[in-house]
C-alpha cells in the first residue's frame, strides 16, 4: 500500500518534469510560464509523495503497536484480504477485545470537575446569568 501510494504520486512528479523538458525543447521558443508551472507543481507533488510515505509509515507503526505486527503482515489464512483485516480491527476496537489504549490523561480529577461544571451550565443549573 505504501509503495503503491507513493508510486502514483511519483508518476505525477515525472509527468510534470516531462512538462519542464517539453517547455525547453519544443521548437525554437522556450515556454517559461509553462516550465515554471510544471516545476513548481513537480516540487509540490514531490513533497506530497514524501509526506505520504512518512504518514503511511507512522500509521503502520501505530497499527502494529495497537494490534501486533502479525496484523500488518497479512492474514494467516489464505483468502482473507485487507477488507477482512479492517473489519476485524473495527470489531475488536468497538468490542474492547483489542489492545487497550492508555487514556489515563483523559481521566484527571480536575477535568472531571470542569466537565461537571460545563454539563451543569449546559443544563441550566450553573447559577450564572447571561448579561
Amino acid at each position: 500500500l505504501r509503495a503503491f501510494a507513493v508510486l502514483t504520486q511519483v508518476t505525477v512528479v515525472a509527468n510534470y518534469l516531462l512538462g519542464v523538458l517539453f517547455a525547453f525543447t519544443a521548437g525554437s521558443r522556450v515556454y517559461v510560464y509553462f516550465a515554471t508551472y510544471c516545476f513548481i507543481f513537480s516540487l509540490l507533488w514531490a513533497i506530497v509523495a514524501f509526506s505520504g510515505w512518512v504518514l503511511v509509515g507512522v500509521y503502520r507503526e501505530a497499527v502494529g503497536r495497537a494490534y501486533g505486527e502479525e496484523f500488518l503482515n497479512g492474514p494467516s489464512r489464505p483468502g482473507r484480504g485487507l477488507l477482512w483485516g479492517c473489519l476485524v480491527a473495527l470489531t475488536n476496537r468497538s468490542a474492547g477485545d483489542g489492545a487497550e489504549v492508555d487514556n489515563s490523561y483523559y481521566h484527571d480529577e480536575e477535568d472531571d470537575m470542569i466537565d461537571d461544571e460545563l454539563r451543569a451550565l449546559y443544563e441550566g443549573r450553573g447559577g450564572y446569568t447571561n448579561a
